[in-house]
């Protein structure tokens, strides 16, 4: 069933397709993507998986470790948040631009 192709895709993809919502989607991110996930590694399962676009990621991991005083070296130009961020937290704050940039 699943592995049968039609104009759209396989029966599952047409079916999923039709299934999806505009309202808010669960909040750790779909439920198929994080038991794809999960299913790559023999220690965790789809209810420990959390998936988040990069500046979701990056807030939280920067509020978690990052203290006031601390240091922070960022690439720019970067997403708003890497910068933005540390400055809240009190961080010092060093802007890094990769060589082929100045050039």
């Amino acid at each position: 069933r699943s592995s049968k192709k039609g104009r759209m895709g396989t029966v599952d993809e047409l079916e999923q397709w039709n299934a999806l919502s505009l309202g808010y989607p669960d909040q750790r991110g779909s439920a198929s993507l994080r038991a794809e996930i999960a299913a790559q590694y023999r220690t965790i399962s789809a209810h420990e998986v959390n998936v988040l676009a990069p500046q979701e990621g990056i807030y939280l991991a920067m509020r978690a470790l990052l203290q006031q005083g601390d240091h922070v070296v960022a690439t720019v130009p970067a997403y708003q948040s890497l910068i933005e961020v540390a400055r809240s937290v009190g961080c010092k704050l060093s802007e890094w631009r990769p060589r082929w940039m100045s050039a």
